[in-house]
């Protein structure tokens, strides 16, 4: 076989869609014809534990077969290492090395090793060996084994990568579907509650109960946080006693369930590098156990040393974990239609398998046991990979691109440079372009002009992770706010950023604000009601004007209904017109009188009722003391009154008009020399009442063109000294007239006779 050929065939088998370990066998097998030995195979290697361990090999069933574990101290594997570079050994006792402690434990007498490395990370080596010496190796040979090492490596650090965005994708849709499912039906009921009760009533059932639905929201809210940060934060390992840690847990579990009975087995310590982490996913099991066994649970936690792991086991005597939480612990997914009751087992699940660990629940008729294997080594092996991935690993990454295409929000993948390479369909609706378009653009395309972009990327790209709110103008040049969730190098020198179109909750947050300072700024006294039932209503809140206008605070009316503020028989009026406006369930006016301090105050109120779901859940109410004005308009009332006495009772007419010359009013003791009535021509023209008179007609119309008139008239058998006067209001527009007419007609008469 050519180099050539050799190449060729290694390239074909790297590019099949095969599981990691039937590629790698294959990869091997190539390698073992073409360089011409026993066997070939890969190992993992822990140099901190001198841990080796054969993990794919060509050699079924010998010495160095898939699964075997060495001292890494006696094989060849750790001179590859040492060395940084790879190792050739055709005859290793002619070469000297008869007296290395891999040649006595192994008495391969040909080797040729090189090192994989991850994320600049040992992984292990690929190595070829035989028990008989052969010819040197050729520098072709050296480079293809290279090769292979390369392209193993390559495919390893591919599925990390993989598995790594998987587990994040995993963790959003915890996060998206447990969340939003547990956060609903939770805030449901805060909902119900919260509309109808106040501080007033702590010791309500809806107080209660609202307390309780809180806490356990927050509780969840907290866990949610804490397996994000598994998922996404890096932590060191440190060596721990595993019997202390249990120790704690359990002296922080017991205080919280009095009857139950937790215990710890005695047994020898055994000590294990782990993240400090481990004690929220232990607390959450045992507190599991205890919570769910029934009314006097007993709990018996032990731990143990098995080959390269260790071991803890949580018994309890309950009925059983349900199958729903078991697919948790085994699975780390939910489907749509199911959930479990919380976050504690989904934390527990990614606390372990974070640590390389497995968790697995079996019940019994006496109960369920918890079952969690720690391994010593402390990162994935191949074998891992082929046992708990493989032939998984395409069903993982059908369920991540599912996530990602189905997401309601938009997901964008960016590059170094803030060029979107990978985007789903949601960001077509956000920026105006289409998904084909959009990919290959840059971010900066996107971002109003007076943003520095470059320096704002830098920025991003030095953080572990970054969630704000950000402005975007699409391709079509609409403003639109985002809220993002951004984490840069989630796989290396790619950029995930999940964005949501906020523009519409930020315009109703600006108005919120807007409402609130109106709220507490307007002149007007604002009062909101809650309509607990039909017949019982309560103050809410207040703003300052009411404060100021009633002498009344806020802290000392809210929760109480209106007869327990102003007493019995007004607070029953003020009740019926909130009656009045539920029963109508639309917005209602009214005049209402409301002592303050003793003193009678007069108020106009408007009321407006909130409907959620038909029924009215508020009322807001706008007060406005009209007490002034109603005493000025009650004064005027009497000294009209008094005008109109007069007016009857001497031989005058007065009259007023509109600017097109109606009548408005008309009244006096001389209408009866006109043959009229007061307010008989009220809404008749002066044109057409005086129609045969042209001189009144031409008097008139002077006034109405802003003239002061003064003139003398006959009309019948009667002489009228007429007055007209234009009429303005306090911005000079015209509004009418004014007039008087005084019956001359005796004063005249008398003139005449005395003339005679």
């Amino acid at each position: 076989m050519t180099p050539d050929e050799a190449r060729q065939r290694l390239s074909e088998i790297m590019d099949r869609e095969l599981p990691f370990v039937e590629k790698a066998e294959q990869a091997l097998e190539l390698g073992k014809a073409y360089l011409g030995v026993d066997n070939g195979h890969i190992t993992k290697i822990d140099p901190h534990t001198n841990y080796w361990e054969s993990v794919s090999s060509t050699d079924a069933e010998g010495p160095l077969a898939a699964g075997q574990i060495y001292d890494l101290r006696n094989t060849y594997c750790r001179r590859t290492l040492q060395q940084d570079t790879s190792i050739a050994l055709h005859n290793v006792p002619a070469q000297g090395w008869s007296d290395d402690p891999a040649y006595e434990t192994h008495g391969l007498d040909c080797y040729h090793g090189t090192e994989i490395t991850i994320d600049n990370d040992t992984y292990g080596t690929v190595c070829f060996v035989s028990d008989t010496a052969r010819e040197p190796f050729t520098a072709a040979e050296t480079m293809f084994t290279a090769l292979i090492a390369r392209s193993l490596e390559h495919d390893l650090q591919r599925r990390q990568q993989k598995n790594e965005l998987t587990r994040q994708s995993n963790l959003a849709t915890v996060l998206n579907r447990v969340l939003r499912h547990n956060f609903r039906n939770s805030l449901t009921v805060i909902r119900g509650r919260a509309e109808r009760i106040a501080e007033q009533f702590p010791a309500s059932p809806e107080t209660q109960s609202l307390i309780d639905q809180t806490d356990r929201l927050l509780n969840l809210s907290e866990k949610a946080r804490v397996l994000e940060s598994v998922i996404v934060e890096e932590f060191d390992r440190e060596e721990t006693s595993l019997r202390s840690l249990l120790d704690r847990v359990i002296h922080d579990v017991s205080p919280e369930f009095p009857d139950a009975s937790i215990t710890l087995k005695e047994a020898d310590d055994v000590t294990l590098a782990v993240r400090p982490d481990l004690e929220r996913a232990l607390y959450e099991l045992i507190e599991n156990a205890a919570k769910h066994t029934g009314a006097a649970p007993t709990v018996t936690v032990s731990v143990e040393a098995v080959p390269n792991a260790v071991r803890i086991r949580i018994d309890d005597n309950g009925a059983g974990l349900a199958e729903i939480e078991q697919q948790v612990l085994t699975e780390g997914t939910e489907t749509p239609l199911e959930h479990g009751s919380g976050l504690g087992l989904w934390l527990a699940y990614w606390i372990v398998t974070s640590h390389d660990g497995t968790i697995e629940a079996t019940v019994t008729d006496d109960g369920t046991c918890m079952s969690i294997e720690l391994p010593r080594t402390t990162t994935t092996t191949a074998q891992d990979v082929h046992e708990r991935d493989e032939p998984t690993l395409s069903r993982v990454q059908n369920k991540f691109r599912a996530v990602f295409d189905e997401a309601s929000d938009a997901i964008l993948i960016a590059d170094d440079d803030g060029r979107y390479i990978e985007v789903n369909e949601r960001p077509a609706d956000l920026f105006e372009l289409p998904k084909p378009s959009l990919l290959g653009r840059s971010i900066r395309e996107f971002v109003p002009d007076d943003l520095d972009f470059n320096e704002t990327w830098v920025e991003f790209q030095a953080t572990d992770r970054d969630r704000g709110t950000f402005p975007i103008v699409t391709a079509n040049g609409t403003e639109r706010i985002v809220e993002y969730s951004a984490k840069p190098n989630v796989v290396p020198r790619q950029h995930l950023s999940i964005l949501r179109d906020v523009t519409e909750r930020e315009k109703r947050k600006e108005e919120i604000e807007l409402a609130e300072t109106v709220f507490q700024n307007t002149q007007d006294a604002i009062f909101l009601i809650d309509v607990i039932e039909p017949e019982e209503f309560r103050v809410q809140r207040v703003n300052s004007a009411y404060e100021e206008l009633t002498g009344l605070t806020g802290t000392k009316i809210q929760g109480k209904t209106p007869q327990e503020i102003v007493g019995e028989e007004i607070g029953a009026t003020i009740e019926s017109q909130y009656r009045r406006c539920v029963d109508r369930q639309e917005t209602i006016q009214y005049a209402e009188e409301i002592p303050v301090d003793g003193d009678q105050r007069y108020w106009e109120t408007k009321l407006t009722p909130v409907i959620d779901d038909g029924a009215v859940v508020k009322l807001v109410g706008a007060m406005r003391d009209v007490t002034a004005r109603r005493k000025r308009i009650e004064e005027l009332s009497r000294l009209d009154t008094a005008l109109e006495t007069v007016l009857a009772n001497v031989p005058v007419v007065f009259w007023t008009t509109d600017d097109e010359g109606v009548f408005t009013r008309s009244q006096g003791g001389a209408l009866a020399k006109l043959g009229l009535e007061a307010g008989e021509v009220v809404g008749d023209s002066l044109f057409d009442v005086f129609d045969d008179h042209p001189d009144i007609k031409a008097q008139a119309r002077r006034a109405l063109d802003g003239a002061a008139v003064t003139a003398t008239n006959t009309v019948g058998d009667a002489v009228f000294e007429i007055w007209f006067q234009p009429v303005r209001g306090d911005d000079e527009r015209f509004l009418g007239t004014v007039g008087l007419a005084y019956d001359a007609t005796d004063r005249d008469h008398r003139s005449e006779a005395h003339t005679e």
